[in-house]
């Protein structure tokens, strides 16, 4: 499995593939893990289009749940 991530700043000790945006991230992984600080920086920072970049079988986590994800985005999850 390889690991890519995405951030505020590129990490220059870290071995894993980075992406320019979560968007970007979400169109390369078969798995979304998202673990980023709550508030007004992050609200809405997982929303339709990064959805859409998922592939039918991937699998979005949200470590806390949180105003990152957009309120408006609930239809098509499917709860296992």
């Amino acid at each position: 499995m390889s690991i890519a991530y995405t951030g505020r700043t590129r990490k220059a000790d870290v071995p894993y593939r980075w992406c320019n945006d979560v968007q970007a991230l979400a169109a390369s992984v078969d798995y979304l893990v998202v673990c980023a600080s709550g508030g007004s920086d992050t609200r809405g920072l997982i929303n339709a289009a990064v959805l859409a970049e998922l592939g039918r079988y991937s699998i979005f986590t949200d470590m806390i749940m949180s105003p990152k994800r957009d309120p408006r985005v609930k239809s098509g999850f499917q709860r296992s």
